[in-house]
């Protein structure tokens, strides 16, 4: 079937365009039906067809059109037109979901590159063998993974160090000998109110001063002083995750809105400002601005290559590399 999709700009956000008319044909071209959206903003249906697709076309073909497609439907769009079956594009999405927001809007110079090997069956008509390297670049960083199966049978991607693409978020994102647990997430009798009331994270006791870590990449949404929370950072990181950290005695220099962090970077560090019992971090995970626990959240293994196994991912990544500057069988650019 065929799908042809009328789009004018929207009436109420800039730099957006919205659908007016849906017409579907069946095998041959034959017209099915078609919706309109009347003045009121209802769609209604009718047999006769669209007569005129320019509006499409020209939001299309418009260099000035903005780019709403993400990042995910771009990849998942161009690796469909390449023949790439579902599930090696699963595996790339799978791949980079810990480090690359696949929710953003796509960029001019945001790539992805794969290089598979051949199952000899197939020959270069055939379907992609193997995922040996996948990268992506968005903005100005890239990241690249090298496929290697350890002594033990496991197959993973690593980066050219030999970590795991499983960086995801730390439990426990406070550094010190004598952090422990002191309230968990859910339901409790707030110490200083006396209330019942939902203890949205979970709380980590420990001296004052002590750093406070980014639990994982990401960038700070918010860093200054909210009310109880005291003096307070928030952390977005990939595909709908962010974390939160109350209660800090002080920021770390440079951690400010809009600033980039890596994993493990220090933010500030444990205090009591706002409505505290003491020097701890209330430490809070979202996921699509819900809170969960983050002591019950699934976090993968990660997985940090060293001796002979690193020796022997470096020969294979070097081998991978070497292939790759050999003219390849197939190319494709999309």
């Amino acid at each position: 079937q065929e799908v042809h999709i009328a789009l004018q700009p929207s009436l109420t956000a800039d730099n957006r365009m919205e659908p007016v008319r849906f017409s579907i044909f069946g095998e041959g071209h034959v017209h099915k039906v078609t919706v309109n959206r009347n003045a009121s903003g209802e769609f209604t249906a009718s047999k006769t067809p669209m007569d005129d697709d320019s509006l499409m076309r020209l939001a299309l073909t418009d260099s000035n059109a903005p780019q709403t497609s993400s990042l995910y439907a771009s990849l998942y769009h161009a690796s469909l037109i390449e023949s790439i079956p579902d599930e090696t594009i699963n595996q790339i999405l799978q791949v980079h979901a810990y480090e690359t927001d696949f929710r953003r809007r796509l960029r001019a110079g945001d790539t992805c590159e794969m290089f598979f090997d051949l199952k000899d069956e197939g020959g270069a008509e055939g379907p992609p063998g193997e995922l040996l390297y996948t990268a992506i670049t968005t903005g100005s960083e890239t990241r690249r993974y090298y496929r290697f199966r350890t002594p033990d049978g496991e197959v993973d991607y690593y980066d050219a160090h030999g970590n795991n693409a499983k960086r995801f978020l730390m439990r426990r994102p406070v550094r010190g000998d004598d952090v422990r647990l002191t309230s968990g997430f859910g339901f409790r009798r707030h110490p200083l109110l006396g209330e019942t009331r939902m203890h949205t994270g979970i709380d980590w006791a420990a001296r004052p001063g002590t750093p406070i870590l980014a639990a994982g990449d990401g960038i700070i949404e918010e860093a200054g002083r909210k009310g109880y929370n005291g003096n307070y950072v928030r952390i977005r990181h990939a595909n709908g995750y962010q974390t939160a950290y109350s209660h800090m005695s002080r920021f770390a220099q440079g951690a400010t809105a809009g600033v980039r962090v890596k994993q493990g970077q220090v933010i500030g560090y444990v205090g009591s400002t706002g409505l505290s019992s003491g020097p701890h971090l209330h430490y809070e995970i979202l996921v699509n601005n819900q809170f969960v626990n983050p002591l019950s959240i699934e976090v993968p293994r990660e997985r940090q290559l060293a001796g002979r196994d690193l020796v022997e991912f470096q020969k294979e990544r070097m081998r991978i590399d070497e292939l790759m500057r050999r003219t390849p069988v197939l190319t494709a650019s999309k």
